[in-house]
């Protein structure tokens, strides 16, 4: 077995124990869906009615930090945790999930650029913005107001997309990032012939 695998594998068998969310995290729930990427990142993804700023501070509270989809990988990994079945009460339904992208204050709606002016609130900047979503709906146009974006899927239909929306409304959920230091990358194939691993 792959090493990540089986630290992925382990992370969410841990993560879900029934109970021990709700003890440690109050009010804040477990995830409902998680899972790793070949690139050793974790995600998390929670339905709950909430503020952006609650759902950055239930992250922080997991070890993580509120999403970035940033890149191809990112990208695969979040989609996958979406496809991976309906949310509560099924259905058809918009769903809008917190992410960490935002457009300052001082920042302008730029039409030509994939997000459109918005940032990833991450000092990581090695992945490309070209692997991106499109947007549902284009951001209002501004260069004084500050606005956050949200993760828009419909249950059981892709494309999911960016939607704008103000930073104190409430979303139907959140995704979460986490990168633990002990999490290898995934092997390369053709890299080594024979592998072994112990923990």
């Amino acid at each position: 077995m792959r090493p990540t695998l089986a630290l992925c594998l382990l992370w969410q068998a841990f993560w879900s124990r029934p109970g021990w969310g709700e003890h440690r995290w109050g009010e804040h729930p477990p995830a409902d869906r998680a899972g790793c990427s070949a690139s050793g990142a974790c995600y998390s993804l929670h339905h709950a009615t909430i503020q952006r700023l609650a759902a950055e501070e239930a992250c922080s509270l997991r070890g993580g930090a509120l999403s970035t989809v940033r890149g191809g990988a990112e990208l695969r990994a979040v989609l996958a945790l979406l496809r991976a079945g309906p949310g509560p009460g099924g259905g058809s339904k918009d769903l809008l999930f917190w992410v960490a992208l935002e457009r300052g204050r001082s920042h302008c709606t730029l039409e030509n650029e994939p997000l459109r002016g918005f940032s990833w609130l991450s000092p990581d900047v090695s992945e490309s913005e070209s692997d991106t979503l499109q947007w549902v709906e284009e951001p209002q146009r501004s260069c004084t107001s500050r606005s956050c974006a949200g993760l828009q899927a419909t249950r059981g239909v892709e494309p999911a997309g960016w939607k704008e929306m103000r930073c104190h409304s409430r979303a139907n959920g959140y995704l979460c990032k986490y990168k633990f230091e002990g999490l290898c990358p995934a092997p390369r194939p053709g890299a080594a012939s024979n592998l072994s691993y112990r923990a």
